[in-house]
């Protein structure tokens, strides 16, 4: 009888004890042509998340911004999980401190993918390609050198001189890299800035090698496959 009722409403949910909730007939639900196999809900026996995957989730939210204050919130309740209890207790810590380094790594990370999409690749994307060993974007052995370099120097420049008032936070008064103490205070746009003009810059001086095959991608465009060697 349970088994008819979920077949004839693949939605309907089973609660557990433990208070999370499954659908009662996932295959049901998989099997409708409308379903995203990358967003049907997951089964609890599936469920093997752990803290990589949902610091990756807060990362990736971040970078929306409609979604920017839930990420924020959820590396809040996070951050007692992670000992450091003072991202809570201090609301200037937490808004000028974390934030404000945390927002200069992310910012060398927008750059880069800013001068790769926008201005290297001319919007430009090979989806497929996007998950194929070899392809056009496995550059050295599934690493692009040029994009690591850029986000490494980006956030050097834009967290290097991190600092904070004494007993505000957990940076000295005169920053980690004292001569780059000014650049802290900017340090979104610094790290945007650097790793922007390091990528595009070594993309042109050393661009990547391209193969001779083309293909075709899910918009229609022809696009050269590539390997960097």
């Amino acid at each position: 009888m349970a088994r008819a009722a979920a077949s004839a409403n693949p939605a309907a949910e089973v609660a557990r004890p433990d208070g999370r909730v499954e659908l009662a007939d996932p295959a049901g639900v998989a099997e409708s042509r409308y379903a995203n196999p990358a967003l049907v809900p997951v089964p609890v026996a599936q469920r093997t998340w752990s803290t990589y995957n949902y610091t990756a989730l807060w990362v990736g939210m971040s970078h929306n911004l409609p979604t920017y204050a839930l990420a924020a919130g959820l590396i809040a309740l996070g951050s007692p999980a992670l000992g450091d209890r003072r991202l809570l207790a201090n609301p200037h810590i937490y808004i000028f401190v974390w934030l404000g380094f945390y927002g200069g790594l992310l910012g060398a990370v927008a750059g880069v993918l800013v001068a790769g999409y926008w201005i290297i690749n001319r919007t430009q994307l090979d989806l497929a390609a996007l998950y194929q060993a070899g392809g056009r974007y496995w550059y050295a052995a599934g690493w692009n050198w040029r994009a690591v370099v850029a986000t490494v120097v980006g956030p050097v420049l834009a967290v290097g001189g991190a600092w904070s008032a004494p007993g505000q936070g957990p940076f000295p008064a005169g920053g980690l890299i004292p001569f780059l103490k000014p650049l802290y205070d900017y340090s979104w746009v610094v790290g945007f800035a650097a790793a922007f003009l390091v990528y595009l810059i070594t993309t042109m001086v050393v661009p990547p090698s391209r193969g001779a095959r083309s293909g075709r991608n899910r918009q229609g465009r022809t696009d050269p496959a590539a390997v960097d060697g």
